[in-house]
């Protein structure tokens, strides 16, 4: 790798400081640089560095849904008056979870209301 992912992060948000209105531009500039450098091997490690520089400048969050199954619309609607205008919110599923939620915000802070680690704490680790 010839530049680590904080290097084009930190590349990438001070191109993002000096033309805000060039998002989408700069953003096809890193891919094009990404690949002249020959590190599109790491293109998924160079975008999270980038998005969690990004987000401490900006204040946003990253916020990930995880149920058992695909969640209905009514639930999601609830959810989503709990953030913010800029925060990033991604919903995956996980079967093992059974049933329930977990919310990860940051990747650091997790509140895990899951029928699996309710039955993990009555039975104990499944």
């Amino acid at each position: 790798m010839k530049y680590t992912p904080l290097h084009y992060a930190k590349a990438f948000r001070a191109a993002v400081a000096a033309h805000p209105h060039d998002k989408e531009k700069l953003v096809k500039n890193l891919a094009k640089l990404i690949a002249k450098n020959g590190d599109a091997a790491h293109a998924s490690k160079i975008l999270t560095a980038t998005e969690k520089l990004l987000r401490t400048v900006t204040g946003a969050r990253s916020i990930t849904f995880v149920t058992a199954r695909p969640s209905s619309a009514p639930l999601m609607k609830t959810f989503h008056k709990l953030l913010k205008t800029h925060d990033i919110v991604r919903e995956t599923t996980d079967p093992a979870l059974i049933g329930g939620v977990k919310i990860l915000i940051d990747d650091e802070l997790q509140f895990d209301a899951s029928l699996r680690r309710k039955l993990g704490n009555l039975f104990g680790d499944l």
